[in-house]
């Protein structure tokens, strides 16, 4: 587990099972040729057998540090390990019927599974609600949205909205947020960030259209 924990789209753990038995074989070859040396007093042997045992002692701790202490502090990971969503699923259940409707980014991984679960949404509903797209170049289906849901790369909002209505809410990353550009008439206020460690993993907009406003590609009830 320590390695798969390790590692990013690399070589699945699983996929090095089969190289499990050489690797066995060969440790316990090594244990053998070791234990003889040791009980004929050997002393090349014994003093190398300490080296290696020292290192591995070293080398050890040095990764159990760095597992514990130092990796789960770089950003790459804490984005990686897709933090952040309890806190944004509480912040739902907080405001589902104060706003209209939920637009979440998917950059930071597949938004709707984790809302799914923090939520505790009834799978009943979910399942007859739900749709999907076609699977993309990895073979993968995605949902676009469920309930007042709906997911996207960017949260992209609707070409429409009704001017005086209630806000509908926008969920972005920090860098998506860092590049808004608003159209005249679009009111955004922050209402939130989660941060995680470091990094703030996503910023909570509220946005609007005022009654009667104009630059702003609108429909009216």
């Amino acid at each position: 587990p320590i390695p798969g924990a390790l590692t990013w789209q690399e070589y699945s753990v699983i996929r090095t099972y089969t190289f499990f038995v050489p690797l066995i074989i060969f440790a316990a070859i090594g244990i053998t040729m070791a234990a003889d040396a040791i009980k004929n007093k050997q002393k090349v042997w014994s003093y190398g057998l300490g080296l290696v045992l020292l290192g591995h002692i070293a080398l050890t701790a040095r990764t159990w540090e760095y597992f514990l202490i130092h990796y789960p502090s770089r950003a790459l990971v804490i984005r990686t390990w897709e933090a952040g969503y309890s806190e944004l699923a509480s912040f739902v259940k907080q405001n589902y019927h104060t706003y209209d409707h939920f637009y979440i980014t998917t950059d930071v991984g597949q938004s709707y599974m984790f809302l799914l679960f923090y939520l505790k949404y009834p799978p009943q509903d979910y399942q007859a609600a739900a749709q999907t797209s076609e699977p993309d170049e990895y073979g993968y289906s995605q949902v676009p949205g469920f309930d007042k849901f709906s997911f996207s790369n960017a949260a992209e909002l609707p070409k429409q909205l009704a001017a005086g209505r209630r806000p509908v809410i926008q969920v972005l990353t920090e860098s998506q947020a860092k590049t808004i550009s608003d159209p005249e008439g679009l009111q955004r206020t922050e209402l939130q960030r989660i941060v995680k460690g470091t990094e703030t993993i996503f910023v909570i907009y509220a946005v609007s259209v005022p009654p009667k406003s104009i630059g702003y590609q609108t429909t009216t009830e």
